[in-house]
């Protein structure tokens, strides 16, 4: 009988085994995602967005200086014609 309870139990702690490395190579992966995770979120925010809102800020002087060139051709044609 305990033999026959031995059969039916130990490929249970097999599988049980299995399923732990399984699962401690799951956290590892996981760790490792969400270390890159952070490291992406920092260069985002260090370096992307500030860039970003340079960019943002040349274009938003770009067009200032472009509706600043528009009324002066406008000025310019009243007074030439």
């Amino acid at each position: 009988m305990r033999q026959m309870m031995e059969e039916v139990v130990s490929p249970i702690y097999e599988r049980m085994d299995k399923m732990q490395e399984e699962l401690s190579s799951v956290k590892e992966e996981v760790a490792s995602v969400k270390a890159l995770a952070t490291k992406t979120q920092l260069t985002i925010e260090n370096d992307i967005s500030p860039k970003i809102k340079l960019l943002f800020e040349g274009q938003m002087s770009l067009q200032n200086r472009f509706a600043q060139l528009d009324e002066m051709e406008r000025i310019l044609r009243e007074v030439m014609f």
